[in-house]
């Protein structure tokens, strides 16, 4: 009776344990649930602070003091209608033209016998050149400038036999031609009379193309362009010139240096009152001064244009102390 009454007591209390150790793991797995909840809440929270939709981020303004918003450093341009202008770039020679030149020989064989010019020396029409004694007559006849012009080349010298030969060439200052070299890739797109456009110290030039001519000895085509008198291009020259290849109107553009791209959406500034916008763009055709603005953009806004930048730099700065 005894024994029996002892192993019910170890019995009950092997219950009373096991059920006092399940207790004790079902809180401790309630109060780490607890727990993982209130901290997931608390990131989801944080989170929630902190994180910057696309949408918001862009539609940001960046608001100006009313002292700065019309300061010279940001200018501003209207968006509408443009021309579109495509160029072809190449390169080629400031040259004489055939008309410039002129191969002054004598109309008899003879003697040099005196030389009045030099390489270098400029004439006026009706100068003496060189004098020169007939081998038949033994008279003497001059040689004169048939134009006015420098003398490039002397071909004889005072004592020199000749025979009907070039003794001296004249080039007449005006006109000058440019002579672009056009490759096979370019000449469907190049034609006469298209618009150049030639750099030069002073500003830009803008001429026709006179002729197109073949060259037998060389892989490409000659455009021959003549050049305005007072021009700052010297004979010899080599030059870069920019061929306008197309021109399209576009109903929308923008100028080129106003587009950046922001969290990989380009786009423009775009002023309200004091503030600025950025505001993504759906681009078209372009060319090195403008883009064609497919959607994104009103005609008649008033958009950032030179120093822009500025605005990105700011943009940029305001995200990275929000994001801390």
């Amino acid at each position: 009776m005894y024994q029996r009454s002892r192993a019910l007591t170890q019995t009950i209390r092997s219950a009373i344990f096991v059920a006092v150790t399940a207790f004790c793991t079902i809180a401790s797995v309630a109060n780490v649930s607890a727990s993982e909840e209130q901290h997931a809440a608390h990131e989801h929270e944080h989170d929630h602070e902190h994180e910057h939709p696309e949408d918001t981020e862009h539609s940001g303004a960046i608001e100006l003091p009313d002292n700065q918003a019309d300061m010279p450093q940001i200018t501003t341009a209207i968006a509408g209608a443009a021309e579109l202008k495509t160029h072809i770039s190449t390169f080629g020679t400031v040259r004489f033209g055939a008309e410039q030149l002129f191969h002054i020989a004598p109309r008899f064989d003879g003697v040099i016998t005196q030389v009045q010019v030099a390489v270098g020396d400029y004439v006026n029409k009706g100068d003496l050149l060189a004098t020169l004694e007939s081998n038949d007559s033994l008279r003497a006849y001059p040689l004169r400038a048939p134009a006015e012009g420098k003398v490039i080349e002397q071909l004889a010298n005072s004592g020199d036999l000749i025979n009907s030969d070039t003794v001296f060439v004249v080039a007449a200052p005006q006109p000058q031609w440019l002579e672009l070299r056009i490759y096979p890739a370019q000449a469907r797109q190049i034609k006469e009379k298209q618009l150049v456009l030639i750099p030069t110290g002073e500003g830009v030039i803008s001429r026709q193309i006179e002729h197109i001519i073949p060259q037998p000895d060389a892989p490409y085509r000659i455009a021959r362009i003549k050049l305005p008198a007072g021009n700052t291009l010297t004979t010899g020259q080599w030059v870069e010139a920019q061929i306008e290849a197309s021109s399209h109107t576009l109903p929308l553009a923008v100028e080129k240096s106003a587009v950046h791209t922001i969290d990989r959406q380009t786009g423009v500034y775009v002023r309200e009152g004091n503030a600025y916008h950025f505001t993504p763009l759906s681009l078209g055709r372009e060319n090195s001064a403008l883009f064609e603005v497919a959607a994104g953009l009103e005609v008649g806004a008033e958009y950032a244009t030179e120093n822009s930048y500025l605005l990105k730099a700011e943009q940029e700065k305001s995200s990275a102390e929000h994001s801390h």
